[in-house]
């Protein structure tokens, strides 16, 4: 082989080397761009469903800790004397109510969007969205468990529907908006025959729990405990320090 042959052999070496190096240098940067797109997507995914789901948990789990450590037994009281009293008594009465019952709502509807979406959330691992679809349904088990007292007992038929309720039927799947305002609620919650047939009993409920403080109670806090796991699960780090993450005691008597 002559000189001029070798530095052709070589330049030809050289040549494929470096495109075989280009090759495998782009399929390795191809392969992490689509790998940083996919966590971006899951980022968002996360954003649109996890996020609401977390908050409309941590709301619900304040409200009810502060129905078991305060003593509502005053918002069934006589209001004193004057049309002032009467309107300001009335008006606590229901801002405690409807907000209670749209934090239910919320809840609910994010939990059902997710039963009914779960291709649209991806926690991390196969392993994670499963653990996520059990502790959403811990709570629903401490909601439907049949006990002597059937205070604020929801069967799981009637969580579905409630969470049906509060999707806003304007909005399609994979949108970040999925639930009804709380506008939307307290309009439909006195107009519409279905909002009102689902929710009356747990207005019902409401009533009893507000005379007797033990009506409910172990229910309320088996549901402020489930949910709590399933903060814990959605905001390991404890990023809303608005509530302690731990438990209430299950006891019997009134605080």
């Amino acid at each position: 082989m002559s000189g001029t042959d070798a530095v052709t052999w070589v330049a030809a070496g050289v040549s494929l080397a470096s495109a075989v190096a280009t090759v495998v240098l782009g399929a390795l940067f191809e392969q992490r761009r689509q790998r940083a797109l996919r966590e971006e997507a899951r980022r968002d995914t996360v954003g649109r469903y996890a996020e609401p789901l977390l908050q409309a948990a941590t709301a619900l789990r304040l409200r009810l800790a502060n129905a078991v450590e305060r003593d509502l037994g005053g918002l069934l009281d006589e209001p004193a004397e004057g049309a002032a009293n009467r309107y300001r008594h009335q008006r606590d009465v229901d801002y405690y109510l409807y907000d209670t019952l749209y934090r239910i709502g919320c809840y609910l509807g994010w939990s059902r969007v997710l039963h009914q979406e779960p291709r649209y959330l991806d926690v991390g691992s196969r392993k994670r969205n499963v653990e996520l679809m059990r502790r959403i349904g811990a709570v629903s088990a401490a909601a439907s468990e049949e006990t002597e007292d059937w205070t604020f007992q929801l069967w799981t038929g009637e969580t579905w529907v409630l969470g049906d309720l509060m999707i806003d039927p304007d909005t399609s799947p994979g949108d970040a908006n999925r639930i009804i305002s709380a506008l939307r609620f307290h309009h439909e919650i006195r107009e519409n025959p279905d909002f009102v047939r689902w929710f009356a009993p747990l207005i019902e409920d409401f009533g009893r729990f507000a005379a007797d403080r033990n009506a409910g109670r172990l229910r309320l806090i088996r549901l402020h405990n489930a949910l709590g796991e399933l903060i814990t699960f959605l905001d390991p780090h404890g990023s809303d320090t608005r509530s302690s993450f731990e438990p209430l005691p299950l006891d019997d008597g009134t605080p």
